[in-house]
């Protein structure tokens, strides 16, 4: 991340705990968006360029403190919690863990993510799974729709995999943005096409339907997201709390595709596959 104009201090959401998930998903639930989450000595923290505004934001659903730290401490325990992650054939780590830049053309493919202040550095559970079951799917010449894309991370992942072309959306601006230079450090804008927006914003259909969503939007927007499914491919979803499984299966069978959901630890991973017509 840039540090350029930031200003001499920021803020970090101190949680006494070293779950980073449960403080990710306390954000996701209060829809605040941090600059970075890190784990040091049992105590988990979301840290923040500028505190966000009381008065703007719902109460943050997790008990913690607000402790305003030198942009320079920031900096570097932000990066602390950033490790490469493996799954498969793909590795996720940050540019200065990779010296050799991307490589997203033969195995082992390194994909190379700047977090700044978007969700998507392979660390979360849901981001994991999706990377996992994206390499059970036959991407090579596809087309392949990333709802809420975030950094871009899982659009590069299908670069990665074979895909001739992804569309990738994300209703937030500032996730584009971020996105936007992501894909251009792997010289990827020629495949990636990026759109402010959610799935009304993906013209026709894909193969690859990808939507790594919380579960109140995911269900939200079930029928626009079987909608884009083309005849013969595939759905896969994450974001979906284990105990709303259930919920999730009936929600997505209403709008035209019953999935298979695989629980995680916290998170389900839903899959489902449109029929070729006629068959």
């Amino acid at each position: 991340m840039d540090l350029t104009g930031l200003p001499p201090s920021s803020w970090g959401y101190r949680v006494d705990s070293p779950d980073l998930d449960a403080l990710s998903d306390a954000l996701d639930i209060a829809g605040i968006t941090c600059d970075g989450l890190t784990e040091q000595d049992g105590v988990s923290t979301a840290w923040f360029s500028t505190r966000p505004d009381p008065s703007a934001t719902p109460p943050m659903p997790l008990d913690g403190r607000w402790e305003e730290v030198p942009t320079t401490d920031w900096s570097e325990s932000w990066k602390d919690g950033l490790d490469p992650i493996t799954v498969g054939a793909l590795t996720i780590l940050p540019p200065w863990l990779a010296p050799d830049g991307p490589q997203l053309d033969q195995p082992p493919y390194r994909i190379v993510i700047e977090p700044g202040m978007a969700f998507g550095t392979g660390h979360h559970e849901t981001t994991t799974a999706v990377l996992r079951a994206m390499q059970d799917v036959e991407l090579a010449d596809r087309r392949v729709a990333d709802i809420g894309t975030g950094t871009g991370v899982l659009a590069l992942a299908a670069i990665a995999l074979g895909a001739r072309e992804v569309i990738a959306v994300d209703v937030d601006e500032l996730a584009i943005t971020v996105a936007t230079e992501n894909i251009a450090t792997h010289g990827t804008t020629d495949r990636i096409d990026l759109r402010v927006g959610s799935c009304e914003a993906v013209d026709g259909t894909a193969d690859l339907v990808i939507a790594n969503i919380i579960t109140d939007k995911l269900l939200a927007i079930a029928v626009d997201l079987v909608a884009l499914v083309a005849p013969g491919g595939t759905l896969l979803c994450s974001g979906v709390a284990v105990d709303r499984s259930d919920e999730a299966r009936s929600v997505f069978a209403d709008a035209g595709m019953e999935p298979l959901v695989t629980p995680g630890r916290e998170w389900s991973v839903l899959v489902a596959r449109r029929p070729v017509e006629g068959r």
